[in-house]
């Protein structure tokens, strides 16, 4: 016979295996932005451009994935791209050399090289604050034929700053730089790809402690999206945002060491079984203490201290104000306001505009207030995650 005590111990070794694992990889956090930056940087120093944007497939839909500007600092805006689903314009530069491959050149005097009308995108003078003049595009194919993305190069610079038309005659540097940067592209998002299947086994083995309290792998993906939101509108460093994204799903990965009778009760828990509840933050740790690696390190000071309050009111060690750590006051706002949406067997979901308020209200006392500003400052990428989800 398997006992509650005997899941919880097979449970929490598979976790513990799992993590370590894939500790290593974890560690390597995502260049392809990075990548972008320098492959756009590169091509407009080789044309002697303005700036440029490059739009990349995803799901067989091009997407703008990241901007250059000489002068501006993009960095924080081509993180954002990353995560926003914007597709050139139909009938534009962009979309056609998407659609035939060519590599073609647009001038605001004159569009007649390409036989009619044809719309310059926008997007570069949206992002930067500029004005795109000409341009030129070009598709950018692996070796297989297998289309990457396109590359968009704006305005082409002369003597004086004068806004020149680029040339349509094929440069062999140009050319061989653009191959560079495709292999460059493919090998990051492989990187990305496989970054990626380990937060969904990240997300599965963290939802192992909530399963046995019913469906609740929504909740573990739903906390790590909202935690990267608040991570990202307190303008932190792109490595600690993403430490945040795949530390967090772990917070109650101490729950698989807790009996059956606790964690799978339907109703209201009684004051003996909440002290027993409460220990999931200490087992968490106990857990995690001594697998190596930056996440699995953040993921055991937010399992400690996610139900630490600002105040000093929380558990399990009455912490307060700054000496909580970062990670754990995000958790804290993150994983209150999904509790407080989503329905359980014990009461039903509150609306999302009260929990906002619900969360503001007790922004001073019990959550840093900082978090709790920039968690609402982020509410339209908030109130995202539950549309995506619905």
């Amino acid at each position: 016979m398997v006992t509650s005590a005997d899941y919880g111990g097979k449970a929490a070794a598979t976790i513990c295996s799992g993590l370590q694992d894939m500790s290593t990889e974890l560690d390597v956090i995502g260049k392809l932005t990075a990548t972008l930056e320098l492959i756009l940087q590169a091509m407009v120093t080789r044309q002697g451009a303005e700036g440029g944007t490059l739009y990349l497939y995803h799901d067989g839909h091009l997407q703008l994935a990241a901007t250059h500007c000489d002068g501006l600092e993009l960095s924080a805006i081509n993180r954002e791209l990353v995560d926003r689903e914007i597709e050139p314009e139909r009938d534009s530069l962009v979309a056609l050399v998407a659609r035939t491959g060519r590599t073609m050149v647009l001038h605001e005097t004159s569009d007649s090289s390409l036989g009619g009308p044809l719309r310059i995108e926008r997007d570069f003078d949206a992002l930067t604050g500029r004005r795109t003049i000409s341009a030129m595009a070009m598709r950018l194919d692996r070796s297989d034929g297998q289309p990457v993305g396109v590359l968009k190069l704006v305005n082409r610079l002369g003597p004086g700053e004068q806004v020149l038309p680029f040339s349509t005659v094929d440069r062999p540097d140009v050319r061989a730089l653009a191959e560079l940067a495709t292999i460059a592209i493919d090998k990051s998002q492989e990187h990305e790809r496989m970054r990626w299947k380990h937060m969904e086994t990240i997300l599965r083995l963290s939802a192992a402690a909530e399963l046995r309290a019913g469906n609740m792998f929504g909740h573990v993906r739903r906390l790590s999206r909202i935690s990267t939101i608040i991570a990202k509108s307190l303008d932190l460093a792109p490595g600690q945002t993403d430490l945040i994204r795949y530390a967090s799903p772990m917070h109650d990965i101490g729950k698989t060491r807790l009996p059956d009778a606790v964690v799978a009760k339907s109703g209201r828990l009684s004051s003996d079984e909440h002290h027993i509840m409460r220990k999931h933050t200490i087992i968490g740790a106990q857990i995690l203490t001594g697998l190596r690696g930056d996440v699995l390190e953040m993921a055991r000071d937010i399992t400690l201290s996610h139900h630490e309050r600002w105040n000093g009111s929380g558990y399990p060690h009455g912490q307060a104000g700054e000496d909580i750590p970062l990670p754990g006051r995000v958790v804290a706002v993150a994983d209150t306001f999904d509790a407080l949406v989503t329905e359980r067997s014990w009461r039903s979901s509150c609306p999302i505009g009260m929990a906002l308020e619900t969360i503001s209200a007790e922004g001073e006392t019990l959550f840093d207030p900082d978090v709790t500003r920039a968690f609402l400052q982020a509410e339209d990428h908030v109130r995202q995650v539950y549309r995506a989800a619905a």
